[in-house]
């Protein structure tokens, strides 16, 4: 008995030194290599080849130390042994190749293919994908919020990792507001880890687009930040003049300019033109228009960046705003009067999705849980003493308290700064308008009423209130002079003319008619409907450029005249500056109502509204003018806080 157990314990003993040699050697060169790097998980040097060489004389180890107990011992204990030595081998190996494709939990954020970062106060967890480099300085953060778009999501992450430098891309931040499924399964799945790529989830949400973008900005860790939408694509070089504006100044909001996405080449569509720019109103909705300025009064919505630096002293968007909508009236409107500007990089093109029902591709794939008013927090927060002119005057009972501390610590200017900043816009386009009316009929007594998108006669009291709006654009005529279109000038009958690619002898008015403008160029100019030589529309047109007005707006409302059809004139958002020929309407000196294509508007059979022969049409009256509040609060502002015409106009 004694010796059996004593061979029995010897046997165990040989049995346990053994397995562990044979299994252990492995696994201490994973700690040995692991020790190395400590700055780096095992999946960031796993992907060189140094260490798939390490995976290799892992394997090989445990292949030999197999081979070699086998040959040591027979039997029931040596088949265990050479049993338990294979699972250990295979468990080991198993789970040093899982440290490539899952992540290992952690505090901090670390390096690497893939790691857990901290839980903040905007998302309850997140990836990285790939190495950050450095603090940040000089290099840019792009910022996605996502919800439910998942394709899309991996095309524009791709294309932002594939057109910007390693050495100006900080991080790709995808900020998953609540999508089902998670946008991590794809995203780790698809995106290649040179691309930097952080996800961050809301778990609870959809939470909405200015928590989403406050989360990935807060997160941010490049000296500048990128605010882009999911369904976008830049075009290559899109970040040089951006950045470069950006480390002009601190406190600046930085917009490209917005092109269209081709969604099954997810590219720009070549010469599918461009937006920038963007004005509000005092009910604070906004619409797009374009001058030769650099300087925007608000932006369009998802497609901006700024310092980080700003981000922070800014406190980024209201943290009272929730859902859609709102911030892009807000950031701006804060930036202008807390020290800062907003300026477009013409070089800087970034290629937009646009939503529409004829590709159901494009509709949103989410619904708002529930209506917030955001709109309503920016006029109280920043319109001051023109509150009065939003929605009616039914002004607005939000808790701004956190905003209007913002603007103590930030010593904001009033919002009168910001009109006075944009004055071309404001007074040169009618949103400030030296008086408000209504148009009656000479003939009939009767006043234009809206009606849908067009207008009818009706009884005074019920007229739409209407006002001059839109700046003058080039080769517009002076309201004395439109008389001279009804005969146009007569030209040299041997005068040899050139029409723009069209010779004709005989001056202007014998150039091809009935094309429009593009056949009355070079030597001529289409001035209402009139090809007249450039001489001749010089003696007609209004000076200087740019001043107020070339159409008729409806007060209070984004809306203007838009081309003169036979039942009258229809309606459109307004081109501020001018250019659209469709809104050119104007009166004369004997109350004709002009229309750019050289015909007026009339009243037929007494009841209705038609166009046709100015010499021959209705004569129209603004009655009932006076002028608004927001002009007269102002002309106040001008001199309570003195503000001077030293100031930019644009």
């Amino acid at each position: 008995m004694p010796r059996r157990k004593t061979n029995s314990l010897d046997f165990a003993s040989r049995f346990l030194l053994r397995c562990f040699a044979f299994w252990a050697a492995p696994l201490v060169l994973v700690v040995l290599l692991i020790a190395a790097h400590p700055d780096e998980g095992p999946s960031a040097w796993y992907e060189e080849k140094s260490s798939m060489l390490a995976v290799f004389g892992i394997t090989m180890l445990s292949v030999l130390g197999v081979f070699a107990h086998s040959l040591m011992d027979s039997g029931q204990l040596g088949s265990a042994c050479l049993l338990f030595n294979m699972i250990m081998q295979l468990l080991m190996v198993t789970l040093f190749l899982s440290g490539a494709s899952s992540p290992p939990s952690s505090e901090s954020l670390r390096t690497g293919d893939l790691a857990v970062l901290p839980a903040d106060a905007h998302a309850s967890v997140g990836y990285l994908r790939g190495r950050l480099p450095g603090d940040g300085e000089g290099r840019i953060s792009v910022v996605l919020p996502c919800l439910n778009e998942s394709e899309f999501t991996i095309q524009t992450v791709q294309s932002f990792c594939n057109r910007t430098p390693a050495e100006v891309l900080q991080e790709i931040i995808v900020v998953d507001d609540g999508s089902q499924p998670p946008l991590s399964i794809e995203l780790q799945r698809r995106i290649q880890p040179n691309c930097r790529l952080r996800v961050l989830r809301h778990d609870d949400g959809p939470r909405g687009l200015m928590i989403a973008k406050q989360t990935g900005g807060d997160a941010a860790k490049g000296e500048f930040i990128g605010f882009y939408d999911c369904h976008v694509a830049p075009r290559r070089g899109w970040y040089k003049e951006t950045i470069q504006l950006l480390k002009e100044k601190s406190r600046r909001l930085v917009i490209p300019m917005i092109g269209a996405l081709n969604i099954d080449t997810w590219d720009e569509i070549p010469n599918g033109g461009y937006v920038g720019k963007c004005w509000v109103n005092f009910n604070a909705d906004w619409w797009w228009y374009d001058d030769e300025s650099a300087y925007s009064p608000v932006i369009s919505g998802g497609l901006v960046a700024t310092t980080r630096s700003w981000w922070q002293e800014s406190g980024g968007f209201d943290p009272g705003m929730h859902g859609w909508g709102g911030e892009n009236t807000e950031q701006p409107i804060r930036t202008w009067l807390c020290g800062g500007d907003v300026v477009r990089a013409k070089s800087s093109i970034v290629a937009h999705m646009w939503r529409t029902e004829k590709d159901k591709r494009t509709i949103a794939r989410y619904k708002i849980r529930q209506k917030y008013d955001n709109v309503a927090r920016t006029a109280a927060a920043w319109w001051d003493e023109f509150l009065p002119k939003f929605r009616g005057g039914n002004e607005p009972h939000v808790d701004v308290s956190k905003t209007m501390e913002l603007k103590k610590r930030l010593g904001c200017k009033p919002f009168a700064y910001f009109l006075h900043r944009f004055r071309k816009v404001y007074l040169q386009s009618g949103m400030l308008p030296e008086k408000v009316f209504r148009i009656r009929s000479s003939s009939t007594g009767k006043c234009l009423r809206r009606q849908n998108r067009g207008y009818l006669l009706s009884d005074c009291s019920g007229g739409t209130w209407l006002h001059h709006g839109n700046m003058i654009p080039e080769a517009f005529p002076k309201p004395e002079a439109l008389s001279r279109l009804i005969q146009s000038a007569d030209d040299d009958a041997n005068l040899e003319t050139n029409c723009g690619g069209h010779k004709v002898t005989g001056g202007c008015s014998a150039c091809p008619q009935g094309h429009g403008s593009e056949w009355c160029h070079a030597d001529c100019q289409w001035v209402f409907a009139v090809c007249m030589s450039r001489a001749e529309a010089a003696k007609v047109s209004a000076q200087p450029l740019e001043t107020c007005c070339s159409g008729i707006r409806e007060w209070n409302s984004l809306d203007c005249w838009a081309d003169l059809t036979g039942k009258g004139p229809e309606t459109a958002l307004c081109d501020i500056t001018g250019r659209s020929s469709p809104q050119q309407f104007m009166f004369d000196d004997d109350g004709r109502i002009w229309h750019s294509t050289g015909e007026c508007l009339g009243v037929k059979d007494g009841e209705e509204l038609k166009k046709g022969h100015c010499a021959s049409a209705e004569k129209w009256e603004i009655v009932d003018a006076f002028e608004p509040f927001e002009t007269q609060t102002y002309k106040k502002a001008v001199v309570k806080y003195g503000l001077t015409e030293d100031t930019p106009d644009h």
